[in-house]
């Protein structure tokens, strides 16, 4: 018999906001976000990218104000639109072991962020489904920023028992 993994995974979820009081809308959000970063660890593409802004204070153990809505990379690859959804896409049709996320590649869209800064930025919007739950998926993405203390290869916590993504950050 075949397990149902998305709707395990819900089910885990769920549990896990019961225990700890947190929206189980945020904890998919989260959820999705760190399948995402595994997607991309494991693509050609991981080198490219150095994880940045809200979501390295989970890395780093510290608790958040506010739940965040989205991934802050830094690229190493061309300032365009076109290239940054191009990568993107390709990120969420990343073969990997099942983890109950699928994210729909067709929904990818990129917009300029930033017009008048120096360095302007790129960011990539798409959707994520857990079983019948859509979840929009945001990635802003900067070119050009100076990383203080300097990029190290980390390991992002995750939330169940799926392998962990590594990557920069």
């Amino acid at each position: 018999m075949t397990r149902d993994i998305p709707a395990s995974v819900r089910g885990q979820l769920e549990n896990l906001a019961r225990k700890s009081g947190r929206p189980l809308q945020e904890l998919m959000q989260y959820f999705v976000m760190e399948r995402f970063l595994f997607r991309l660890s494991q693509s050609e593409y991981v080198d490219r990218f150095v994880l940045k802004g809200a979501l390295m204070f989970t890395v780093w153990g510290s608790p958040q104000s506010r739940a965040t809505r989205d991934i802050d990379l830094l690229a190493r690859a061309e300032n365009s639109v076109d290239a940054m959804s191009g990568m993107i896409k390709e990120v969420c049709r990343q073969p990997v072991e099942s983890d109950g996320v699928e994210f729909l590649s067709d929904s990818v869209h990129g917009a300029i962020i930033k017009e008048n800064a120096e360095y302007p930025g790129v960011r990539v919007t798409f959707l994520a489904m857990i079983q019948n739950a859509r979840l929009p998926m945001q990635i802003d993405i900067g070119f050009g920023d100076v990383i203080y203390p300097t990029a190290t290869v980390i390991d992002f916590p995750t939330m169940l028992d799926f392998e962990t993504p590594r990557l920069k950050g």
